[in-house]
């Protein structure tokens, strides 16, 4: 692809795309050897795809993706099987960018060959294409047939974003969020988090009363310290919400209030990756969690020598919203928290800025 085009490379409906061996053997480590080729300001997603260089050997050789030219943008090509199950083996030099402020982002990769897809990614699919009633038949019945997936999690939050565009009627998919949050059939942690987007439903309502009776009983019932914490930002945001509508400004107070609470939760976070000794062996930034997420997400990264270290949040536009990580760390492992209250629903972009590198994550906010 050349030129301005930016098709995405996706996962098709019926079955995953298969790409392999493509380009002049001979010439393996430059553009005309690579499996998938991008000049000029292409940057295309790649995601959900096999795509492997085996011309006869064992192993995968020549580079899998080839970025010419420059771009402001890095090109995601994530959840991919590369010809490996053992995904240690991959590293940057199965792909070639050219920019210095940019990036192929290949992690995390899939450890075995892609043959078939499932509901979750064809909700992803009709997501982008903007079909949001179709996208919730495919995560809905995901859902039904993954009660205890980790997926699941990501499901039964993208069905409530997909609502929002929709600008639906939320009574019925509160009834819903509540007997999945009573059906033992799902995991506690997928229940949990119906549990809570069933209060998000009331809050869209402006049923603010009853959202914040149910936060007082969800306070109780907290699997533990940190959605407890998680739970009582929520109330925080419901009181401001509640004291603006009222003309009441309590914007100091509420900061305050956030911002111990942000430090609560930090610590507790903190102690989790306390857990953990020694130096990281392998430089990244992992996926938000929860993503998608309410609110609040945090990010956990690893930093494996002396180095200064940029953490900053862009919306779809490319416009910088917020500033997370901005000094020098040592090597180790860290988790910085994004506190969303004053954003809209959307998607963002979280981007790591160390050792002469660059790391982007995709998040959706809901609300």
């Amino acid at each position: 692809m050349s030129s301005s085009s930016s098709p995405d490379i996706v996962d098709g409906f019926e079955a995953p795309n298969t790409i392999y061996d493509n380009g002049l053997g001979l010439q393996q480590e430059n553009r005309y050897g690579a499996e998938i080729y991008a000049s000029s300001s292409s940057y295309p997603d790649i995601n959900e795809n096999n795509i492997y260089d085996l011309d006869g050997n064992d192993d995968p050789r020549g580079i899998m993706v080839y970025k010419s030219s420059t771009c402001d943008d890095g090109i995601d090509a994530t959840e991919n099987f590369w010809g490996v199950e053992d995904t240690s083996e991959i590293d940057d030099d199965w792909f070639y960018w050219h920019a210095a402020d940019t990036r192929i982002d290949w992690e995390p990769a899939h450890d075995e060959l892609i043959d078939d897809v499932c509901d979750y990614k064809l909700g992803k699919r009709f997501m982008r294409e903007e079909e949001y009633e179709t996208a919730i038949d495919s995560f809905s019945d995901y859902l039904s047939n993954n009660p205890n997936s980790d997926r699941s999690v990501s499901a039964i939050q993208l069905v409530f974003f997909c609502n929002i565009h929709l600008d639906a009627d939320l009574s019925e998919l509160r009834e819903w969020y509540l007997d999945i949050s009573e059906d033992e059939d799902y995991s506690d942690r997928i229940r949990w988090y119906a549990r809570k987007l069933s209060i998000a439903c009331l809050i869209r309502e402006e049923r603010y009363e009853d959202a914040g009776r149910e936060y007082a009983d969800a306070l109780e019932d907290a699997p533990n310290a940190e959605e407890e914490i998680l739970i009582q930002i929520d109330q925080v945001q419901l009181q401001e919400m509640i004291d603006n509508g009222n003309g009441i400004d309590n914007a100091e107070k509420t900061d305050l209030e956030l911002e111990r609470l942000e430090l609560e939760l930090s610590n507790i976070q903190d102690d989790l990756l306390g857990s953990e000794s020694g130096v990281p062996i392998e430089f990244g930034l992992s996926n938000a969690y929860p993503n998608p997420f309410n609110g609040f997400t945090r990010f956990q990264y690893n930093i494996t020598d002396n180095s200064p270290v940029k953490m900053n949040i862009y919306d779809i536009s490319g416009r910088e919203i917020k500033s997370l990580v901005n000094y020098v760390h040592e090597p180790g492992s860290y988790v910085t928290t994004w506190n969303a209250f004053d954003q809209p629903s959307g998607m963002y972009f979280c981007t790591m800025q160390a050792q002469d590198q660059i790391r982007t994550v995709k998040v959706i906010l809901i609300k």
